[in-house]
């Protein structure tokens, strides 16, 4: 039996730490696909409104909010992904700051129960965002 010298484990450890850092970002690069990820963003805000029980100009007002949103946010990722987005500080500040403006306006066309069961429901989402299949 051959047994490999512990210089030898180290310099074939350390090329295929070398080897998967070169690889990664072409990985993630091809992980991300933007219209999937809006496909997906837009059937959650019909989701909501559907799980709001909120119909006519209520109904139009918070589905054109929450759009706008996932306009905002689809932006924001692709600056990030372009390097001009500030790194991911950047962009979780942008996105606190999108969230923070779109409470404000949900509070402003919902009544308390409604917004109330928003907001739980953004944070139930928030929390699924970390257990999606994949990460």
């Amino acid at each position: 039996m051959i047994r490999p010298s512990s210089g030898r484990v180290a310099a074939l450890a350390i090329a295929l730490f070398v080897l998967s850092l070169a690889t990664a970002p072409r990985v993630l690069a091809q992980g991300f696909d933007p219209e999937q990820m809006r496909l997906r963003m837009t059937e959650q805000v019909g989701e909501t409104v559907k799980a709001l029980e909120l119909e006519g100009a209520t109904a139009d007002t918070v589905r054109a909010i929450l759009m706008a949103r996932v306009e905002k946010r689809m932006g924001i990722m692709a600056e990030m992904r372009s390097g001009q987005g500030g790194g991911r500080e950047g962009m979780r500040e942008a996105f606190a700051r999108m969230d923070e403006e779109t409470g404000k306006q949900m509070a402003e066309v919902l009544n308390e129960k409604q917004l109330a069961a928003w907001k739980a429901r953004e944070e139930e989402l928030r929390s699924q965002r970390g257990r999606r299949p994949g990460n």
